[in-house]
């Protein structure tokens, strides 16, 4: 009896372990110098998901803010791309409690992909960091890459900076 309780405890630990992969990226916090500042400023890294299976519309402009607030201005921007399968649904986003904040690529035709690194608050403005990585392919079609991130409402800031950085 002891052995099978034993057994079904460390199976419902390896369930709930592996639940909160999926969850929201998070990392510590920094400390970072402020040049000219006679104090350190502190800057938090904040937790985001990932939206999947979206497309920045042909129709649209890249917007000059990358935060979206509203399902309007979402919706102007950015379309469903279902795909098969159990991930094919897009990610659903809350409007209410979320914001995106969207990084949107120009058109190419080279193999380029982006990459989220990390989202921090100084107490001001929250910067998204992101990568691109491009590969030296040439398609017969051109593409968008785009990458959206949802962020919980308590974290919002008036300002929302893009920084791309190198791959970490």
């Amino acid at each position: 009896m002891k052995r099978v309780l034993f057994m079904a405890v460390c199976g419902l630990s390896l369930v709930l372990s592996s639940c909160g992969s999926q969850q929201a990226k998070n990392t510590e916090n920094a400390s970072v110098s402020t040049p000219g500042a006679e104090k350190q400023q502190t800057v938090k890294s904040i937790p985001y998901v990932e939206a999947d299976n979206y497309f920045f519309r042909n129709d649209a402009t890249i917007p000059s803010n990358p935060k979206i607030n509203t399902k309007e201005e979402f919706d102007a921007l950015f379309g469903m791309a279902r795909v098969m399968g159990d991930d094919g649904i897009p990610t659903p986003i809350d409007f209410n409690r979320q914001f995106v904040i969207a990084v949107v690529h120009p058109v190419t035709k080279g193999g380029v992909e982006l990459d989220d690194e990390r989202l921090l608050d100084d107490g001001q403005t929250l910067t998204f960091e992101y990568s691109v990585d491009q590969e030296d392919i040439e398609r017969s079609f051109e593409i968008q890459p785009i990458l959206l991130v949802i962020v919980d409402r308590k974290y919002e800031r008036k300002n929302v900076v893009l920084k791309e950085v190198a791959d970490y």
